[in-house]
């Protein structure tokens, strides 16, 4: 991602940490009969033929979690002054660049998982940006806390844009006074609504 004459970097989002770690536990179990493998032919086998087997099989299987953690942190939505861009990472060598000005945003959406959304390790969501001028939708699956996110771009486009947040208005109700059976108006006097 290149950036823009005076676009600044903001905040940077990667996808929760709850789906690194739930892949990397998924890539270890399948390690497992791999293991197993070699212990059965541990019997048959020289010591150091063992060793360079589970050697190879750690290895194989750090690289793996090794790549998977680099897709992790290279896939990530990037806030800026001046827009929003999602690095969506395919492989080592080829990733897609999304983008949405922040004055051309026009809705933006999330959902998250249900009742279990509400523990932090496990809220996680999907994030909806939708833009006017282009019709381009930014999709960030697996978004830490969408509903942060979603507020916090809402607020930097509105200032963006130069809309300011609506403020509720109180204004100071003039004094009536109650008329009731004990008391009177005094004379002279007429209780009116401004």
């Amino acid at each position: 991602m290149k950036l823009q004459k005076g676009e600044q970097i903001i905040k940077v989002y990667h996808h929760h940490k709850f789906f690194f770690f739930w892949r990397g536990v998924k890539v270890w179990a399948a390690s497992l009969p791999f293991f197993m493998l070699v212990f059965v032919i541990s019997i048959l086998t020289p010591a150091w033929l063992d060793w360079t087997m589970t050697f190879s099989i750690l290895a194989l299987f750090a690289l793996v979690t090794a790549y998977d953690f680099l897709m992790y942190y290279l896939d990530t939505l990037v806030i800026t002054n001046q827009r929003v861009v999602h690095l969506d990472w395919i492989n080592l060598f080829k990733y897609t660049e999304n983008q949405a000005n922040l004055n051309d945003i026009q809705d933006i959406g999330s959902s998250e998982n249900g009742f279990l959304s509400k523990f932090k390790i496990l809220d996680f969501g999907i994030l909806k940006i939708e833009t006017s001028s282009t019709k381009t939708i930014l999709v960030f699956n697996q978004a830490p806390d969408p509903e942060e996110i979603k507020f916090f771009v809402t607020t930097l486009s509105r200032q963006h844009s130069g809309l300011e947040t609506a403020k509720p208005v109180f204004k100071k109700m003039p004094e009536v006074p109650v008329i009731n059976q004990k008391s009177e108006i005094p004379s002279g006097k007429v209780a009116t609504l401004e």
